[in-house]
């Protein structure tokens, strides 16, 4: 597509992305205007459209009131859902002009279940690494984040938090229904949870008997809300666990304050600007433990870290394992067993065979998986 002068692109701000594809477009001749999520309304809106007369919205992750809006004003509304959207997202307002929507997902069970609700512009569209993802060089800013094997990543905490709060309103038999849930959600950690085919027991409800599912009446939720809060717990204690099994190979551990109770080598809180590109760039290899909830996507850690020139350590995903080759661009492990083994094999790998695969798989990120490549694929679709 050929740089030009083009009508204004609207873009919602947002941490995540919002302000790499808005580069992207400049790149490619895109005047952007920016809605503040906070100040966000109708009137602002309308001010906005008015004051730009845009060619379309982009947000980052779906929203029902702004793809409401949008085809109410006659503009196209793009969206690019990045992160887990939550139930309350999962729905159309009524008078919303799904022609309007473009909406790509990096989870394809998400196309599918917005086609469900008539939307006909759905597509999947996998992460990417972001043009600031770059090698560091600089051997003294390294030095500090040198390690055989490290993890950048939330410890969930939240998510358990979010389910125990729920849980209270169980009353006085609150605490029994919290120490039979952690001793069962322990078990599938243990068992099934353990291996990649497990994504979430929203996924597979049939883990879930019935006097659990009977809970989410009292509990005053939907059995979808329910079991979300179940799966977000889940996933807290399958990374706790997988953290907590590396701890006798020194894994260094990026994220959350609460990872101080797990790991004696917390290092604390690594920001998303230079600092990612140095812990990815240093460390020897890069671990990857994704939510037990999406297990069928590819990340944009992985993404990251191959376009920093690390090594990454990821759980098995058959998109993975088409565009990388295992063992050239990356390892893959299937479940605890294979990780432990996957860590073991990899400290024995000289320096040079562990740099030679980080060159490699930066190498098939430049070919094919920077953001670029993504926004490409939006314009391309939206023409």
């Amino acid at each position: 597509m050929q740089t030009s002068k083009r009508s204004t692109v609207l873009i919602v701000d947002y941490a995540l992305f919002a302000h790499d594809v808005a580069h992207e477009l400049s790149q490619r001749g895109y005047p952007i205007a920016w809605l503040t999520p906070s100040t966000l309304s109708v009137a602002t809106f309308d001010q906005a459209c008015h004051e730009h007369q845009p060619t379309f919205l982009f947000s980052i992750n779906y929203s029902p009131e702004l793809a409401f809006l949008c085809g109410q004003r006659g503009l196209r509304y793009v969206v690019w859902t990045v992160d887990p959207l939550p139930l309350s997202r999962l729905m159309v307002m009524e008078g919303t002009q799904r022609d309007a929507c473009y909406l790509f997902f990096h989870q394809r069970a998400a196309v599918t279940r917005f086609q469900a609700l008539g939307f006909t512009h759905t597509y999947f569209l996998p992460l990417a690494a972001p043009q600031r993802r770059q090698p560091v060089m600089d051997a003294d800013a390294l030095k500090t984040y040198r390690c055989a094997l490290s993890f950048v990543g939330a410890s969930m905490l939240q998510e358990q938090e979010a389910a125990h709060q729920v849980i209270q309103r169980c009353g006085p038999k609150s605490a029994a229904v919290l120490a039979q849930l952690e001793g069962w959600l322990t078990d599938l950690v243990r068992g099934p949870a353990d291996d990649v085919q497990f994504s979430g027991l929203m996924a597979h409800p049939q883990w879930v008997h019935a006097g659990l599912m009977n809970l989410a009446p009292m509990l005053q939720i939907t059995p979808e809300a329910w079991l979300e809060l179940l799966d977000g717990w889940l996933a807290y204690l399958l990374r706790r666990s997988r953290v907590s099994a590396l701890a006798q190979h020194q894994l260094q551990v990026y994220g959350d304050a609460a990872w101080s109770a797990v790991s004696t080598q917390y290092r604390g809180y690594a920001n998303h600007q230079a600092q990612l590109n140095l812990i990815y760039a240093a460390s020897a290899v890069n671990l990857d433990v994704p939510r037990v909830y999406q297990r069928d996507i590819v990340n944009m850690r992985v993404f990251d870290i191959m376009s920093c020139g690390g090594v990454v350590l990821s759980e098995w995903k058959d998109d993975l394992a088409t565009w990388f080759t295992p063992n050239e661009h990356l390892v893959l492990y299937k479940n605890s067993d294979e990780l432990l083994a996957a860590v073991e094999r990899l400290a024995g790998y000289s320096p040079a065979r562990l740099q030679a695969m980080g060159q490699a798989a930066r190498e098939a990120i430049l070919e094919s998986h920077q953001l670029k490549h993504r926004v490409e694929v939006m314009l391309n679709t939206l023409d």
